[in-house]
């Protein structure tokens, strides 16, 4: 019989366990898929299943962050600077509707329960991946019939939800995650300050959320903080 071999987690937790063995007091912040696992790992860290044994002060200067909480810390500063406000909870959903209902192809089927959760997403989508409204527009003038008018109505749709999200809508008040991720660019120029909001010294990448990962924003933000100093592992 083949012995199972640790999975992720446990690979995870062992180089974690080491890391704090060497250097305990050292700042470290880890970008964990969610917050049970970040709840998960800190008790296996510091419980008697622990790689080093029981050990109530592994924890110490050992910071979690979901990649979505880690672009909110870091583009927050900026954002209140400018005057810009949080979405509210659904309210990317509550923007994706009221501009949909304002479309020929979408109005019909705007208060759908499904629609809400698909129009917020593929507009989070297209911001981070770095879409502007006129590459939708073009795309638009180059299709005809139906298919042509349904682009150009995503294309209204996402012009109106971009209008009011900062950094670059022309009546920006909020700020969504792609948002946030854009200013965090800015905060990650200022080593001392990118230093100061993440609280560690080095970041070490387990797994981000599938809506950040792989998107320009997030490399560039990555790559930005290894620019002001902070090792990303």
């Amino acid at each position: 019989m083949e012995r199972a071999q640790p999975g992720p987690a446990e690979w995870f937790l062992q180089r974690l366990a080491d890391h704090r063995r060497r250097s305990p007091l050292e700042g470290l912040a880890v970008v964990v898929p969610s917050w049970f696992s970040a709840v998960q790992l800190r008790r296996r860290l510091c419980g008697p299943g622990s790689p080093q044994g029981p050990s109530p002060s592994s924890h110490v200067a050992l910071r979690f962050f979901t990649a979505e909480a880690l672009v909110e810390r870091m583009g927050s500063l900026h954002a209140a600077e400018a005057g810009f406000l949080p979405l509210p909870p659904w309210g990317l959903e509550l923007l994706a509707v009221r501009s949909a209902q304002k479309t020929s192809s979408f109005a019909s089927v705007a208060t759908r329960p499904a629609f809400a959760g698909l129009a917020a997403g593929t507009v989070q989508q297209l911001r981070l991946w770095g879409v502007t409204p006129e590459q939708l527009h073009h795309k638009a003038r180059t299709r005809t019939g139906t298919e042509g008018r349904r682009w150009s109505d995503l294309f209204e749709l996402y012009r109106t939800a971009c209008s009011v999200l900062a950094p670059h809508g022309r009546q920006a008040r909020w700020t969504d995650l792609a948002a946030l991720a854009a200013l965090g660019l800015r905060a990650a120029e200022d080593p001392p300050l990118a230093r100061g909001l993440l609280g560690a010294r080095q970041l070490w990448l387990w797994q981000a959320e599938d809506a950040l990962d792989g998107s320009p924003l997030w490399d560039e933000f990555l790559r930005r903080l290894e620019q002001a100093g902070v090792p990303v592992v």
